[in-house]
């Protein structure tokens, strides 16, 4: 089980950045990389509170329970993942049209190594960042779910990240 959890995470990451190299183009992904970063960074530090308490609301006030009994830590990942969508959206659709409409149009050879390289290392981080806001949303699962998965922590690959994900992120 640890094995094949460690397998997982490495094939995502491997053939996340093998299809992206064999069908990206260098300005593309490294666009869509540092959109990723930037939106990261921006849902991190301007992380508006007023999402999760909207949620905790809502679900207290439908199921006619305290907000006391609501795990916190679920509905913070949810709120991250939503903000952090919406937010890498609006950038990335105002990069692409800088790009479209601003920058100069050049064509590229993206079976130039260097390009190829460039390639591999914005979606290797790209992969990186999806993986950590997954492990974030399988951490934050209840605790009921969490004792069954004891066992996933065993994991060497799996408990890194998921302290890479806690820093980061939380």
């Amino acid at each position: 089980m640890i094995l094949l959890i460690d397998i997982i995470i490495f094939s995502f990451i491997i053939s996340f950045t093998l299809i992206k190299v064999f069908k990206g183009s260098a300005k593309f992904e490294s666009l869509k990389c540092s959109s990723a970063i930037l939106s990261l960074l921006i849902t991190k530090f301007l992380y508006f509170n007023f999402l999760k308490i909207f949620i905790v609301g809502t679900i207290s006030f439908l199921f006619d329970i305290t907000s006391d009994q609501i795990d916190d830590s679920f509905f913070y990942a949810v709120s991250f993942l939503i903000q952090f969508s919406i937010i890498n959206s609006i950038i990335l659709f105002l990069v692409q049209y800088f790009n479209k409409n601003i920058l100069s149009h050049s064509l590229e050879d993206n079976s130039n190594i260097k390009n190829m390289i460039i390639i591999a290392f914005s979606s290797f981080l790209r992969a990186i960042i999806i993986l950590l806001i997954f492990i974030l949303i399988i951490d934050s699962f209840p605790s009921d779910i969490k004792q069954s998965n004891s066992k996933i922590n065993l994991s060497k690959t799996y408990n890194a990240f998921s302290k890479l994900s806690e820093s980061i992120i939380k």
